[in-house]
């Protein structure tokens, strides 16, 4: 079989027409960035480009003007549509031009000359976008749930010298959500402080009652969501909150073993529901770069790791769910993101300069003295041997 064999019948949206000729190509998608002071470029590659096609097509026939009204038809037609290349094969493509040529010398003819781009699945960001929050809202609860169902601390009947880890571990927790700095809708602010507030006022009322200490944690956690503003700053405070342990005094009694077996199963409790709420937070923020959104995740993932470790095998589970969610979630597959850069200042410079010459823009100065606020004392000067981090984009 030869290529004549393997030359496939041309159509689009279903309508034949023959081709003269074709034209494919395509690129790379590259960055250069040109830093001052420096005499070679950074080249970035962010993937290949948009792949484009372009036929010379053409009917011909008795009939020709009612098979090219309908070839013109579907050129028009809204969307993409699938052509069958008599040399690619079949493409999902979308028209970006067309243009007719009759003559009345060649009756019985019609040239088409049409210019294609390929077309993407036009939901599949969309649709990975609401999966990943989905699934992570979903391994989120799941956290919750598996954090609320496997608390079991034993305090029914237990003398004082048991209770007190966990009451410590409790208040401890407890004084660190009522000291958030949170600013969001007012109502939502004062429904948490409330919450926070009444978790370490109710923590001996409820002592005996496991679970009601459980939906109490869970409440005055979840609701920190509506009271902060800002997805960053809010897995911040999640983060903050992870990073408590509780204070084990250790001891061969059992009692003492009994003590510090309740504080550890208070911890657990804040710290897996910090964790599950850490990950809703932070597939919703808008990340700068890919390293900062990889940082994240390897925090998060870090504390994971450590809870695992002593919680039970009901919160283990739903650990391991949360964690692979946020693996695939962050940055995500479709997360078109700028690269974390390091640049060495080898002229002083202006901050307000520098911006300019990296990004185009002066706006973006704000930006880079945030970054980089403890290697740059003075925005009117940057100086000489200076090491910044600078986004690629």
């Amino acid at each position: 079989m030869s290529w004549r064999d393997r030359l496939r019948p041309a159509t689009f949206r279903g309508i034949p027409f023959r081709v003269r000729a074709h034209d494919a190509g395509g690129s790379r998608r590259v960055v250069v960035h040109e830093f001052p002071g420096r005499d070679t470029p950074l080249v970035q590659d962010l993937g290949r480009g948009t792949e484009t096609t372009a036929l010379q097509a053409y009917i011909v026939g008795l009939d020709y003007d009612l098979d090219r009204d309908r070839l013109l038809e579907a050129l028009a037609e809204r969307g993409p549509g699938e052509l069958v290349h008599p040399y690619l094969g079949t493409l999902r493509v979308q028209v970006t031009g067309y243009q007719l040529e009759e003559r009345t010398d060649e009756g019985g003819l019609a040239i088409i000359n049409i210019a294609f781009v390929e077309a993407g699945d036009g939901t599949a960001i969309l649709t990975s976008r609401a999966g990943s929050l989905q699934g992570a809202d979903d391994a989120a609860n799941g956290a919750l749930d598996g954090a609320e169902a496997g608390y079991d601390a034993d305090t029914f009947g237990r003398p004082d010298q048991v209770l007190e880890g966990l009451i410590a571990t409790v208040e401890g927790f407890s004084s660190t959500l009522a000291g958030f700095s949170v600013a969001g809708p007012l109502r939502a602010v004062a429904r948490y402080r409330r919450l926070a507030t009444r978790l370490a006022d109710a923590i001996l009322a409820v002592l005996a009652f496991p679970a009601r200490q459980a939906t109490l944690v869970r409440q005055a956690v979840t609701e920190l969501d509506a009271a902060v503003n800002s997805r960053q700053v809010l897995l911040g405070l999640h983060l903050d909150a992870l990073k408590q342990r509780p204070k084990l005094r250790g001891g061969a009694g059992a009692f003492a073993r009994l003590r510090d077996r309740n504080a550890q199963s208070a911890a657990d409790l804040f710290r897996t529901m910090h964790a599950a709420e850490a990950v809703r937070a932070a597939i919703r923020v808008r990340w700068a770069s890919r390293q900062d959104a990889e940082r994240a995740r390897g925090l998060i993932l870090e504390e994971i790791d450590s809870l695992q470790r002593t919680v039970g095998d009901v919160a283990y589970r739903a650990l391991n769910a949360l964690a692979a969610q946020l693996s695939a979630a962050l940055p995500g597959p479709d997360a078109d993101l700028p690269e974390l850069l390091t640049l060495t200042i080898e002229a002083p410079v202006p901050a307000l300069v520098l911006a300019h010459r990296l990004y185009g823009t002066r706006a973006r100065t704000d930006a880079l003295l945030a970054r980089n606020r403890a290697v740059i004392p003075h925005p009117g000067l940057v100086n000489t041997g200076t090491r910044l981090e600078v986004l690629s984009a």
